[in-house]
């Protein structure tokens, strides 16, 4: 989540999900990180003519290239800790 201080601020926001919301996003919705940016790249691609859109579109792109043919980019950032769909940043 991001912290704005008014309403102006918060709509030059983009909508980007931190890990945890994505994955409860991901829970809630049953698809995966590559199909749910998949879905937003569409939908930036018909607004490419309102700024904000157009540079989440960029992101999500580079986000997706990212991702290659795996679903499951997360597993090489995270492991499962033991609490059911909890996990915990990998440092080393």
């Amino acid at each position: 989540m991001q912290a704005t201080s008014s309403i102006v601020e918060d709509l030059r926001q983009p909508p980007y999900l931190c890990p945890v919301d994505g994955a409860k996003v991901g829970k809630a919705t049953g698809t995966g990180e590559r199909e749910r940016y998949e879905t937003i790249g569409r939908f930036c691609e018909k607004r490419v003519d309102a700024p904000i859109f157009a540079a989440f579109g960029a992101w999500v792109r580079a986000r997706l290239g990212e991702l290659g043919e795996s679903d499951e980019p997360s597993a090489k950032l995270q492991r499962k800790t033991g609490v059911e769909g909890g996990f915990e940043a990998i440092t080393d």
